[in-house]
């Protein structure tokens, strides 16, 4: 290792161990002060939402006093109160409970018994609130000072009242009281239920209670889920026998809070706590709502287990709000600082090592400048100096070394400059050798270009003039049968002069560079199946059958111009060297290479004359002449087989024969999946 290195690789570690005692010390000052004060924030939050329901109940109960206070509802209370305070306590008990049998009795809610309580004036004024609410409201009805339903939003399973727990509560001896009866689910409204029994006075005395059922769920969904998080904080509304009122994630009472908070709650312990289970630790906080609290002067709080139309109500619980607050996100601010501590320690080591490594670096410049040079030199690099700054033995060394190196580059001039003059003459040698070789290149390619102009596009040409002026000047002397026989050699000498045409300004525009290579996805059977049809009619001519065998689902990704040239050129082939009633196929394969890379391998076959072996090699060379007369004295250019293989190739793939002669010729190209 050396000098510099070592020394800061040794100051890293020093620093390191000193950032590593620091860090620890620091973080778990920081982490104890900064627990404590999550948990006191836990205990300020729980006690907040506490309050929030609070106040929501106190609303509830002012917006419906306010039903109690108008004219009508006393009005009509003081007529039912006189009416039964004539009587004596005997007769006013044998009246209710006569009245109370009918109406259990009566089934019909348009019977004028009923409608005198669901339908009066009092009744509609409840109704009005009901229908301006809704959603928020199940029964609402009001009962005399004895206890009699004198108006209703419909009808209920009593009529007399004054025997039950609520509205006994709300009586409260005389005295009256606000009495919440937490009637959990209830049949009326389907869903949970929180009654709320208003005594209503006159002069300080009762003269009729005032029941109204409220749907509590829609309100305490909206306090709860305005400040619940999933990530960082979520509140459970329970009740303090541990049925869970609201979760977010089931029915209200149809779950229980744990043993261990059930605990909790029964020691009255009010500080917040932290909670460790296997996904994350909780920071806990649970507060009690005073006002559901049995301890509570003002507001009675209760219910009962279960009634005709409720389930599940209260049996002298009070409500708690429980708090859960996810540990690690809470506490995200120590780990922000944790890692700051960490990254400035690191930093301030790195540095610390850096200035070390600096001031190691600077004292040993000298020696390793002059071993850099010395290196030169063995590489031959004799114009290398060293620069002197230095007085000393060194500076003295670095003169010597300066010195050797001239004397070495004089030496060395005249070889170098003979080596560069023989390497520039060799390179303008193979630049000329490259050009002649491309040159000659080119010079074959237009040669046979114009040799296909030449020869091959004017022979067609003289065959189609010939046969038409041969038919023009004796149409009225030839029967149908000879104007038809001369009329094909003419539409024949049209389509093939039309095929060379198409390759040729195809062979053109690639190699002009004017051909744009735009694959897309095709069917490859519906492709074959369009370039069997182009070559149908010079098939039928020779009675050849041609045969698809390329399956109907299969897709390739290519030039669809490309491959419809290629498959057209090597069916044309096919029937150009196949004899009269022969086959030419096209089928398809997969293959895959030595590299695991997958092609479809596309192959024509014929039962044609074959290729000699001697021919196979330059079938797809431009300054080759191949052209062959077919079974029928077709005439060709070589060129479709150029053009092939440049596409081929273009789409990354190979073109290849496999013939013998006298046995047919097999055309095989592969395009990449």
């Amino acid at each position: 290792m050396k000098f510099e290195t070592k020394l800061a690789f040794n100051i890293f570690i020093l620093g390191l161990f000193i950032l590593l005692i620091v860090f620890f010390v620091s973080y778990e000052y920081n982490y104890k002060v900064n627990l404590q004060n999550e948990l006191n924030h836990s205990n300020s939050i729980a006690s907040e939402m506490s309050l929030n329901f609070e106040q929501l109940l106190i609303e509830k109960v002012k917006i419906n006093q306010t039903l109690s206070i108008t004219p009508t509802f006393k009005k009509t209370l003081k007529k039912s109160n006189n009416s039964f305070a004539l009587l004596s306590d005997i007769k006013r008990t044998e009246i209710i409970n006569q009245q109370n049998k009918k109406w259990k009795a009566t089934q019909d809610e348009n019977d004028a018994f009923i409608l005198n309580i669901t339908n009066n004036s009092v009744a509609q004024f409840l109704k009005e609130q009901q229908n301006n609410l809704p959603g928020e409201y199940g029964e609402i009805f009001v009962t005399n000072k004895y206890g009699v339903i004198i108006a209703a939003t419909a009808k209920l399973t009593t009529l007399a009242h004054a025997h039950k727990y609520w509205w006994k509560g709300a009586f409260n001896k005389g005295k009256g009281a606000i009495f919440f009866d937490d009637r959990g689910y209830d049949a009326s409204v389907k869903g949970y239920v929180l009654g709320i029994v208003i005594p209503i006075k006159e002069n300080n005395e009762i003269i009729g209670i005032l029941k109204v059922n409220l749907n509590i769920m829609g309100a305490i969904n909206k306090m709860i889920l305005n400040t619940h998080n999933e990530k960082y904080m979520k509140f459970n509304l329970v009740r303090s026998g541990g049925e869970i009122i609201f979760d977010n994630e089931n029915p209200p009472l149809s779950t229980r809070i744990s043993s261990y908070l059930y605990k909790k709650i029964q020691t009255g312990n009010k500080q917040a706590f932290i909670h460790e289970n296997s996904r994350a630790n909780q920071i806990i906080a649970m507060s009690e709502i005073d006002i559901t609290s049995n301890n509570n002067k003002t507001h009675i709080f209760g219910g009962s287990f279960e009634s005709v139309d409720h389930k599940k109500g209260n049996s002298g619980e009070s409500w708690y709000i429980i708090n859960y607050r996810n540990q690690d996100v809470a506490l995200g601010s120590i780990k922000k600082i944790r890692i700051s501590i960490l990254v400035t320690g690191i930093l301030l080591t790195i540095a610390l090592a850096f200035v070390a490594f600096m001031i190691s670096k600077l004292s040993t410049k000298p020696l390793k400048q002059l071993i850099e040079q010395t290196e030169k030199i063995a590489k031959t690099d004799f114009s290398t100096r060293i620069t002197i700054t230095r007085n000393d033995d060194i500076g003295l060394l670095g003169q010597a070394f300066n010195k050797m190196s001239e004397e070495l580059e004089k030496t060395t001039t005249s070889i170098s400059n003979l080596e560069l003059e023989i390497e520039q003459r060799l390179n303008a040698e193979k630049a000329l050798i490259k050009s002649e070789a491309k040159l000659l290149e080119s010079n074959k390619t237009k040669d046979k270009f114009f040799s296909i102009i030449a020869h091959d596009l004017k022979s067609p040409f003289n065959s189609i003039i010939g046969f038409s002026s041969l038919i023009n000047k004796n149409f009225d002397k030839y029967n149908t049968k000879k104007q038809k026989e001369i009329l094909g050699i003419i539409n024949e000498g049209v389509q093939n002069t039309y095929k060379l045409l198409e390759n040729l300004l195809t062979w053109s525009k690639s190699q002009r560079g004017k051909m744009e290579f735009k694959p897309e996805k095709i069917n490859l059977y519906l492709l074959s199946k369009d370039a069997i049809e182009f070559s149908s009619q010079s098939a039928n001519s020779k009675s050849i059958k041609l045969n698809c065998q390329i399956t109907k689902n299969i897709n390739i990704n290519a030039d669809k111009d490309m491959i419809s040239s290629i498959i057209r050129n090597l069916i044309s082939n096919a029937i150009k060297f196949t004899p009269k009633n022969g086959e030419v196929t096209i089928n398809e394969s997969l293959i895959v290479d030595e590299k695991n890379k997958e092609f479809t391998k596309i192959i024509v076959t014929d039962t044609g004359v074959g290729i000699p072996e001697e021919t196979q090699a330059k079938l797809f060379q431009i300054s080759e002449n191949i052209s062959t007369e077919g079974t029928d004295s077709e005439t060709g250019t070589g060129l479709g087989l150029i053009l092939c293989k440049e596409f081929v190739e273009k789409h990354g793939g190979e073109i290849w024969v496999e013939s013998e002669v006298g046995k047919g010729t097999l055309v095989c190209f592969t395009i990449p999946k």
